[in-house]
């Protein structure tokens, strides 16, 4: 029985010291783990910073305003319509031409007008001159009509000549016509701004833009 009884505490000692053993070797591995984990925390801290530090760049909103150059935000037609009276002695008509002109339009601006003001954590802060807002073409559509009216005997028709600069001079009358129209270019601008949200927060960094119009 003391036999067993010695045999048994043997056992425990052995076992005891097994366990230490095992613990002390397990200790090392726990603190390299958790090291580790630490490291792959500063990472990410300095991966956010980073990326925080690019994202408050302006550069960055302002090298895509460049790429993109200019945005049309409004397209329209234009009618114009002009009946052609050369007169002659007792006001009597010598010549006569109807214009049917109809007009392609476009409003936009050049992106080169556009600041970026600052960027603050997700939000970036633009300023847009509105005076910039400019018509920046006007095309005669092919399905126009230049009809020749009535003339009088001896009176030749309006000669391509007289044709080009009439057709010059009501594209001009249209031209301001537009130019005139407040509610045109309000709507313009206000389709550039979302325009310009929809491209900065395309590039994946903001989640807000501030427009200052001026």
């Amino acid at each position: 029985m003391k036999k067993f009884i010695f045999f048994l505490v043997v056992i425990t000692l052995f076992a005891t010291i097994i366990s230490n053993k095992s613990l002390v070797l397990n200790a090392p591995i726990n603190v390299k783990t958790e090291q580790s984990q630490l490291g792959d925390y500063q990472k990410e801290i300095d991966r956010a910073n980073e990326l925080k530090k690019k994202m408050e760049n302006p550069v960055i909103v302002q090298t895509a305003l460049r790429k993109v150059r200019k945005i049309t935000t409004l397209e329209g037609n234009y009618r114009y319509g002009s009946v052609i009276t050369d007169k002659g002695f007792m006001d009597l008509t010598l010549r006569e031409m109807t214009l049917d002109l109809k007009f392609k339009f476009g409003i936009g601006m050049d992106l080169e007008h556009v600041k970026v003001m600052k960027v603050e954590g997700t939000t970036v802060f633009l300023k847009i001159p509105k005076n910039w807002v400019q018509l920046q073409y006007i095309q005669l559509n092919p399905d126009s009509k230049i009809i020749n009216g009535k003339k009088m005997i001896l009176v030749s028709q309006f000669n391509p000549s007289d044709v080009e600069t009439l057709i010059e001079q009501s594209q001009q009358k249209v031209v301001n016509s537009i130019g005139a129209n407040k509610n045109l270019f309000d709507t313009a601008n206000i389709n550039l701004q979302n325009e310009l949200e929809k491209l900065v927060l395309s590039l994946g960094y903001y989640q807000q833009v501030i427009f200052d119009v001026i």
